[in-house]
């Protein structure tokens, strides 16, 4: 009787184990799968943390624009000469590629820069009433912000880096301010000239546009580097 006993309460346990397996061995593998995708959403946020989750349009920018993304790390860093206007002017476009804008975009953005900026001078100030600031001309309070994002990062206003950072900020938040059709235009074009107008009238918004310089600077630079 007592071996009976014995070989009852062995076949319980071994009952009791299987049990447990299924119960929450299986468990297991759903608990660890949840937490690796919350650690992934909040990655995702937190490199994504300088620029806001929506456009004006109350859209997510993460999944309506590939244009204006995170920059892309350089497979094969390059040296660039940040002294001279061509190497900065190279150092933006390689910048604005790895962040998917097309090189009809690239050149439109640069062509408008270099309308504002010919020499890409970071710490440029408007002629004549020092309004203006840097590669697109902030003003006023598109300057006061571009100042204040530089003192959050606590960079310096005149970095290449912090500039093309607080453009990407403004390009998916409000830098365009109301102008819908000529965001539309601009990320749906295939031409450089088209994609330059867009992006002075929508975006950019001088006073004295001088369009023909623009989009000089813009086929130049369209010719320049996307071969």
């Amino acid at each position: 009787m007592k071996a009976l006993m014995k070989k009852i309460k062995v076949f319980l346990v071994i009952l009791l184990a299987i049990y447990l397996f299924v119960m929450y061995g299986n468990n297991s593998h759903y608990q660890q799968t949840d937490i690796k995708i919350a650690y992934s959403k909040e990655t995702k946020s937190e490199l994504s943390s300088d620029i806001n989750s929506t456009n004006e349009e109350g859209q997510d920018i993460n999944n309506i624009s590939e244009e204006g993304s995170e920059p892309e790390a350089d497979v094969q860093p390059k040296s660039y000469d940040l002294s001279t206007t061509l190497g900065r002017e190279e150092y933006i476009w390689d910048f604005l590629i790895r962040c998917k804008f097309s090189k009809v975009q690239a050149a439109g953005i640069i062509g408008n820069m270099r309308g504002e900026n010919s020499g890409l001078v970071l710490s440029k100030e408007e002629l004549g009433n020092n309004i203006g600031y840097g590669l697109i001309q902030w003003s006023y309070g598109r300057r006061d912000n571009l100042f204040a994002f530089a003192k959050e990062k606590g960079m310096s206003p005149s970095s290449i880096d912090l500039q093309l950072m607080f453009f990407l900020k403004e390009y998916n938040t409000n830098g365009w301010a109301g102008h819908k059709s000529e965001r539309l235009t601009f990320k749906n074009t295939e031409s450089v000239s088209e994609a330059t107008k867009a992006f002075c009238d929508g975006f950019e918004r001088p006073g004295v546009p001088r369009l023909e310089v623009r989009q000089k600077y813009a086929s130049e630079a369209y010719e320049k580097y996307s071969k």
